[in-house]
């Protein structure tokens, strides 16, 4: 359950339990085409290519589709993907390479163009692998896991390039990597958020405490400076990156847990989705921030333009 904003911002993709995909219009707020029936079983990946050309689910039927955005149609399906439900995905900047991760504890990599499988890594990791984040130079791939682990793998050669054993004290349920390659940030069971150095694979600093309950989804601005992070506590929180604080929390942003968050490229909205079946779209004015803002900062950046779906249960969220 994730949701990514692309930079053109026009439309707001969903995966459904009725097992559908749906394109909202951003502006409009209208429901602009429906994938029905697009898998035989949950949704539980979705992500658009960089380039805004398809959209891309990994399911719990174990297979991987493409759906062409703009022709409003299945472009590929890559049948038995995985042995086991599918339940990450991440794709390259260049839109030319899906990676997936499983259930069955393998990484798998696929070319998109021809619509082929490139190779694999058979156990990744000892446990379901549920977070994957690919380095914006496309050279490093991070994964998280169910193992408390996340691993560093180089997208070249499939090797892995460090174990951080441990990482945390719970499941690792997300990472992110910043956009100059500095940082790996991982959320995780352990309610707590996490930032490791790229260069020296240390921990650089950890928000312990940083939720009242396990840290789902985690995005970052396109300047890397603030990270917003969302939790099964109904809440939203923004962390200043630099200066390792809290700025902003938003109490009650749902109803229910939250689980996505995604930001758009323009850093101006944030999307958020909650297992009480809606999303919410927020505001967010972050040339407004300035130190010991806290209070103000709740206000000024949550001003929700409020439009809420009622979607059956809202697996996935993406803006393109």
């Amino acid at each position: 359950r994730q949701m990514c904003i692309r930079d053109s911002n026009k439309y707001i993709i969903s995966a459904e339990d009725d097992y559908s995909i749906k394109i909202w219009d951003l502006q409009s707020k209208n429901l602009v085409h429906t994938f029905e029936k697009a898998h035989s079983y949950w949704i539980r990946a979705l992500k658009v290519t960089p380039d805004s050309k398809y959209i891309v689910s990994g399911s719990n039927d174990k297979t991987i589709k493409i759906w062409d955005i703009e022709g409003k149609k299945l472009e590929h399906t890559f049948n038995d993907a995985h042995r086991e439900y599918i339940y990450a995905l991440a794709i390259t900047s260049d839109s030319k390479q899906i990676v997936s991760g499983s259930m069955d504890f393998s990484i798998k990599f696929w070319d998109i163009q021809n619509k082929s499988k490139i190779t694999e890594i058979e156990k990744a990791h000892d446990d379901i692998i549920t977070s994957l984040a690919i380095s914006s130079d496309n050279k490093y791939l991070v994964s998280g896991s169910l193992d408390l682990s996340l691993k560093l793998w180089d997208m070249e050669s499939k090797q892995q390039l460090h174990h951080f054993q441990n990482a945390h004290n719970g499941w690792v349920r997300s990472v992110i990597i910043t956009s100059d390659t500095k940082f790996i940030i991982s959320g995780s069971q352990d309610k707590c958020i996490k930032i490791w150095s790229f260069e020296s694979k240390q921990l650089v600093h950890a928000f312990e405490g940083a939720h009242k309950d396990l840290v789902l989804a985690l995005a970052l601005t396109a300047d890397n400076k603030y990270l917003i992070s969302a939790s099964i506590d109904k809440t939203i929180k923004i962390w200043d990156i630099q200066n390792k604080q809290l700025v902003s929390t938003q109490e009650n942003a749902h109803d229910d847990k939250i689980l996505s968050v995604s930001i758009s490229q323009d850093n101006k909205y944030v999307v958020t989705s909650s297992a009480e079946g809606s999303f919410k779209l927020w505001s967010l004015n972050l040339s407004q921030i300035t130190p010991n803002q806290q209070q103000k900062l709740q206000q000024m950046l949550f001003e929700l333009e409020e439009q809420e779906k009622e979607l059956d249960t809202l697996l996935e969220l993406m803006m393109i």
